[in-house]
């Protein structure tokens, strides 16, 4: 039996395969050609496999400049330098910039004649700071004048500062409880140190008060010290803080005004003679009548 031979000479066997090898052929370049699409649109690790989507590298944020923290009353009793008056113990301090390596400022205490001590403050910073502390529980509390009383943990006043002065510049302070802290005034030219501040420290603001009798009634005879004397608000809260305090019935209206009245417009008379039994007719007409309304 004679089997058909096709046109290219080959039998229908032999057309077969040759068909089932095209279709083969082209199933296996379209696989090739899938796969080379897909490897060129996925990255490639170091070992060959596909790798996931890559997430942008981050760059840390750099470290926040550190903040100096602001001395602290507890600062400035560690650091500072001791200056007593009586029973009353000030720690004074000049430090230098934030972040400066400049040596602090130096601090000279001086006892004057009048029983207050004098501070002298060389600043080492322009801006004049200059630091005072008091033990816990004390507090520094600023007077209308610019002057400072110090009253103990009672509240009791028990010493007084002089309104701080420069010699260059203006100052200014500003008490926060235990600490007080003068600068040089905003409103100053000038920027070139040193800053000078200086000060006085008193706690003895009376030498006596006694009672007796005067022309009209009881007389309570006050004799300042040569400091409580000085006329400043915290002289003059200091020495009536020390009258009641040896005179207790001498707290009555009208008495205080008195004292006011001759700190003002008697300061150098030998006593302040203040009558409880005069009449209370306020500040103003104390003054108007010379201490003798």
């Amino acid at each position: 039996m004679t089997r058909p031979v096709g046109a290219d000479g080959r039998g229908p066997s032999a057309v077969a395969r040759g068909r089932r090898r095209a279709v083969v052929g082209a199933a296996l370049a379209g696989a090739c050609a899938l796969a080379l699409a897909l490897a060129a649109c996925s990255p490639v690790g170091p070992a060959g496999a596909a790798q996931g989507p890559t997430t942008p590298a981050v760059t840390p944020a750099p470290d926040p400049t550190p903040v100096a923290t602001p001395p602290t009353a507890a600062d400035v009793r560690a650091t500072g330098t001791p200056v007593t008056s009586g029973t009353v113990t000030v720690w004074v301090a000049s430090p230098a910039p934030a972040g400066s390596q400049d040596a602090a400022g130096t601090v000279t205490a001086t006892a004057e004649a009048d029983g207050s001590v004098r501070v002298d403050v060389t600043a080492a910073d322009p801006a004049g700071v200059t630091l005072l502390a008091v033990d816990t529980g004390s507090l520094f509390e600023e007077q209308p004048d610019g002057s400072v009383l110090i009253r103990d943990a009672a509240g009791t006043a028990v010493g007084a500062l002089g309104r701080p002065t420069s010699g260059r510049r203006p100052l200014q302070h500003v008490a926060e409880g235990d600490l007080l802290k003068v600068t040089a005034s905003a409103v100053s030219t000038s920027t070139a140190p040193p800053v000078s501040a200086s000060f006085d420290l008193a706690t003895r603001a009376l030498e006596s008060a006694t009672w007796g009798e005067r022309e009209g009634g009881r007389s309570l005879a006050v004799v300042p010290s040569p400091w409580g004397r000085s006329g400043n608000d915290a002289a003059v809260a200091l020495v009536w803080q020390q009258v009641l305090a040896t005179a207790p019935d001498a707290d009555v209206p009208g008495m205080r005004d008195q004292l006011v009245c001759h700190s003002v417009g008697a300061p150098d008379k030998e006593s302040w003679n203040l009558e409880p039994w005069r009449p209370d007719v306020g500040l103003l007409a104390t003054l108007a009548a010379a201490c003798n309304a």
